[in-house]
């Protein structure tokens, strides 16, 4: 029976890094090369990592500009602040007269009141009510029972044509 090739567990894969540095504790560390004494697998993705370690290490590094650090710093302080929408001193602008208050509240209702009623007959207008369709064909409803009777539409022109009245003997108008 063939054994079985060790690999890393998740654990020891996130901690890689920090053993490749020397900063790992030891019995992490020895969890480790344990695996590695024991597999080609796990000790060619610790060279390929070493190396690409080593790779990184060769681009040139780049330093920010000198005023960086300020500018982040209030960036950060500009976020902990709490957001508002009115500014801090929006009842100072609000007249102090109670005539004048009184008129910007009426002016307010006013105007929310005429936005409500033209709004209402807009959509009066606009948004037909189904009753009238109803209403508009009422007497081809009423007569409906003598109309099922009636196979096809050219019955009915034919019999228009030759002048026979239709007349519903439950109805008092002809």
């Amino acid at each position: 029976m063939m054994d079985k090739i060790p690999r890393l567990n998740s654990d020891q894969r996130s901690n890689l890094i920090a053993y490749l540095d020397g900063e790992l504790p030891e019995p992490a560390a020895k969890e480790i090369e344990h695996v590695l004494s024991r597999s080609p697998t796990v000790q060619h993705d610790v060279e390929m990592l070493s190396r690409t370690w080593d790779l990184l290490d060769q681009l040139p590094r780049l330093t920010g500009s000198s005023d960086l650090t300020t500018r982040m710093v209030t960036v950060v302080k500009q976020s902990d602040e709490p957001k508002t929408f009115l500014p801090a001193n929006w009842l100072e602008r609000i007249p102090k007269e109670p005539l004048r208050r009184g008129g910007i509240v009426a002016a307010w209702a006013a105007g929310l009141a005429l936005a409500a009623v033209a709004g209402f007959f807009v959509t009066n207008r606009i948004i037909p009510d189904p009753s009238q369709e109803l209403l508009k064909n009422l007497p081809v409803i009423e007569k409906l029972d003598l109309y099922s009777n009636v196979e096809t539409i050219d019955f009915l022109r034919e019999l228009d044509k030759r002048g026979v009245v239709f007349h519903d003997p439950s109805s008092s108008t002809p």
